[in-house]
């Protein structure tokens, strides 16, 4: 069906549990349910990143983390330059390509490959060229059918020889990752080449089976306390030498404290696998709630600054956030009597927020932009987030100081004012997380290891706008987390 991708066959109507046809057995009449994924559409390109990736015909969508890191190396090497922009092409390639060939004769006998010529370019005031490797690792995030496909490779042919990359959760380069939860294969490179996908074709269900198979599998239990949830849950069963991975994901509130395998704690992991299984094996999850700055004193009366805002609950969930940032001066209401917690956050919004939170330090003259007037309230702010790198324009002149901010874009600048902190490499476990732009993939997985951000209901909704509500407790837990 065009644009959707075919998944698998599952036992639940949500598609929790897959069907196996290799060790299940059909007792009863048994109905199985399609899992089909939609092709999301290609990210929105940040107005500040200065990159994209282009996907040519036939090949699989295809995002990219760190980019962005290689803008700014490009923009530091060339001081004077006025624009910079990366660019990755990702190409769909036939074994009659000589790189190709190469890695053909180096993969297994028999097996399936997927040829991708991914090349990078710098285009600095109009001058292209070709970037044949990073200083930094960048994260290529491609669409993948697990469907009916084992012993996944990844080979990559660069300057005549050809290497195999090892599976791996380092992130470092010639190193790839397994999401079979979401349909992707996250290659981690610094060299752009022609790359193969190698698997082999599992059997098709059918045939003569000639009796038992004596298929020996063992059950994997898995459970998760209050504020959150574990994927897959309840009895899972594993063939012999096979892995399994779960994905931990904490409800909005709350926070992973621990991950339990067989009563040992692992830490506060976002996902865990069982490699080689051979044995039964427990998995649980625990969480716990956030936890807010103290408010000493707050008995959520007239005393709380929050009080005179008719619109705000104060037994609500953000309740503390609100009160922080208006105790701290980073945030005002409307009026007198109104703070608007589900108004969404606009551009010029969150800069004042960011600007008081620097201290409003003095600005050496105006932001340059033609729609911020010098008089506006928030034109210090904006000038200032301009020269500290926080956030830039949609070009030279244009701020667009009244657009809304969605939930990444939010993370992303407070990623920013934060110095754009070293991505934690830790995988993003929510259900929506292949929503996550490309430019905010290193923003967002940082900021929920940090528990600033959080999800709802397992979904993290990654582009939906930001409200006045979440934006102050994003930035309570921010502070909190620095303090």
């Amino acid at each position: 069906m065009e644009g959707w991708i075919f998944g698998g066959w599952y036992r639940e109507a949500d598609c929790t549990t897959a069907w196996n046809f290799t060790t299940d057995t059909v007792t009863a009449d048994t109905t199985l349910y399609a899992k089909w994924t939609k092709v999301e559409e290609p990210p929105p390109v940040d107005p500040d990143a200065g990159h994209e990736v282009i996907v040519g015909d036939g090949a699989p969508p295809v995002q990219a983390g760190g980019l962005g890191d290689v803008v700014d190396e490009v923009k530091a090497e060339s001081p004077g330059a006025s624009s910079v922009k990366i660019t990755m092409t990702v190409e769909k390639k036939d074994e009659t390509d000589p790189s190709a060939q190469k890695i053909k004769e180096e993969a297994p006998a028999g097996a399936a490959l997927e040829y991708l010529d991914i090349g990078i370019t710098k285009d600095v005031d109009g001058a292209i060229s070709t970037i044949s490797s990073t200083s930094r690792v960048i994260d290529v995030k491609v669409s993948f059918d697990f469907n009916g496909k084992s012993e996944i490779a990844i080979y990559r042919e660069h300057d005549g020889s050809v290497e195999r990359f090892t599976e791996s959760e380092s992130g470092t380069d010639g190193t790839f990752k397994l999401d079979r939860v979401n349909g992707f294969i996250h290659i981690f490179a610094q060299k752009f080449s022609v790359y193969a996908i190698s698997y082999k074709k599992e059997s098709s269900p059918g045939g003569s089976s000639g009796g038992s198979t004596g298929t020996v599998s063992y059950m994997i239990t898995a459970s998760a306390g209050p504020g959150g949830s574990i994927s897959p849950s309840g009895d899972i069963r594993v063939v012999a030498y096979r892995s399994l991975t779960l994905t931990v994901t904490p409800e909005e509130g709350y926070r992973i404290a621990d991950v339990l395998v067989d009563g040992k704690s692992v830490g506060p992991v976002s996902a865990y696998t069982f490699r080689n299984v051979l044995a039964a094996h427990r998995i649980s999850a625990v969480f716990e709630p956030l936890e807010p700055p103290p408010q000493p004193g707050c008995q959520r009366d007239e005393s709380c600054p929050a009080w005179p805002y008719i619109d705000v609950n104060l037994g609500e969930w953000y309740h503390d956030g609100i009160h922080y940032c208006l105790e701290k001066g980073l945030m005002t209401g409307y009026a007198a009597d109104r703070f608007g917690p589900g108004d969404r956050l606009t551009r010029a919004q969150l800069t004042q927020i960011l600007y008081n939170l620097a201290g409003r330090p003095e600005v050496s003259g105006p932001s340059g932009f033609k729609d911020v007037p010098e008089n506006a309230w928030y034109a210090k702010a904006v000038a200032w987030a301009r020269e500290a790198g926080v956030v830039s324009g949609y070009s030279d002149t244009r701020f667009a100081p009244g657009d809304l901010i969605t939930r990444e874009q939010l993370a992303a600048m407070i990623w920013r004012y934060a110095g754009s902190p070293a991505d934690p490499r830790a995988a993003l476990s929510f259900k929506d997380s292949a929503l996550v732009s490309a430019y905010a993939g290193t923003a967002m997985r940082w900021a929920v290891a940090e528990g600033i951000v959080s999800g709802h209901d397992g979904y993290l909704e990654p582009r939906e706008p930001a409200t006045r509500a979440q934006a102050s407790s994003m930035i309570m837990r921010f502070c909190t987390v620095n303090a």
